[in-house]
């Protein structure tokens, strides 16, 4: 079968494929693949291949390490692939490892939760096993008020009301300003959680806020005037991401965060979305917790990576 793609997708064409797909989140989008670029660097190389009978879009970003390129789909996020008509087997597996070659070491595939394609490992093509490879997820169908009293625990009902009658106001307006203002949150909460400097830089929350809208969103937390802590959610499609939190430690009595995750997830039923998505947690039994006092529940990821012949060159070097 001859397979052919191009990496000039046209926008309008990648917004159209991706947004006719449920399980799409942010993340498979030009916009998200932007912010990307302008933060680190990435080159976008997002591709679409044609076929007989079809077509199949995958969104990703072309980074560099070591001296070599690799492909990823998508970094900071999720990947996925996209496609209006059904895929055989065969042609999907050659479609993968059609993209890596050359100086290209590998393939990284991140699929999003309730990912219903189908990959066949082989020499060239592996999953990828990790702590980080689940998720919390939250439907939504039933609405706000039977999760409220069905779903988010006692404890957590009770931590919200205290954060209402202590005064807490949730401040929802995305601005750049607000935008650097929870970057100093983020900045005191990442030493708090053993870092010598922030795992993210500034300039991508800058690019969230230039090229994001409306779809990420920023939630502030206040206590007598004092912004105490912050929220990032992005909304997409039909599916919500809790994206990071950050918060002062002498609040945290006050408990904002539960306060402001309360107000995401309230926003996200009234306007119709149909999941929650928590994020992975690892081995943080505590943020694993958390989540599960909302009523999230555990949901597995898939990750593959796709060798090429210098890739697997590489890892039997370093296996030596």
């Amino acid at each position: 079968m001859n397979i052919e793609y191009t990496e000039n997708v046209p926008k309008q064409k990648w917004n159209e494929i991706v947004r006719n797909s449920e399980n799409s989140y942010f993340f498979h989008t030009p916009a998200w693949a932007k912010i990307l670029e302008e933060t680190y660097g990435h080159r976008i190389a997002t591709r679409l291949y044609k076929f007989k009978g079809g077509e199949v879009l995958i969104p990703m970003m072309e980074c560099k390490k070591y001296g070599f390129r690799y492909y990823h789909s998508m970094p900071s996020g999720y990947g996925g692939i996209f496609s209006l008509s059904d895929i055989h087997p065969k042609t999907f597996q050659k479609i993968l490892k059609n993209i890596v070659g050359g100086r290209h070491l590998l393939f990284e595939l991140s699929l999003p939760p309730f990912s219903s394609f189908s990959i066949q490992e082989d020499s060239a093509i592996r999953q990828v096993n990790s702590k980080w490879n689940y998720t919390h997820v939250l439907p939504l169908k039933k609405g706000f008020d039977y999760l409220w009293e069905n779903k988010f625990n006692r404890k957590n009902r009770n931590a919200i009301r205290k954060a209402e009658k202590s005064g807490i106001e949730v401040l929802n307006e995305n601005s750049l300003q607000n935008f650097r203002q929870y970057y100093k949150l983020y900045t005191e909460s990442s030493k708090r959680w053993g870092y010598k400097k922030p795992p993210q830089p500034l300039r991508l929350y800058e690019n969230m806020y230039k090229f994001g809208l409306p779809h990420v969103q920023l939630r502030l937390a206040t206590k007598d005037n004092k912004t105490i802590a912050g929220l990032v959610s992005i909304y997409y499609n039909r599916n919500v991401i809790y994206w990071i939190s950050a918060y002062l430690k002498e609040y945290e009595i006050y408990r904002p965060t539960n306060l402001l995750l309360k107000d995401s997830i309230e926003q996200a039923c009234n306007e119709g979305y149909k999941c929650y998505n928590f994020g992975a947690s690892g081995n943080l039994e505590g943020v694993r917790k958390f989540k599960e006092s909302f009523g999230a529940k555990r949901v597995e990821l898939k990750r593959y990576r796709v060798l090429s012949q210098l890739g697997k060159l590489a890892i039997k070097l370093l296996r030596k």
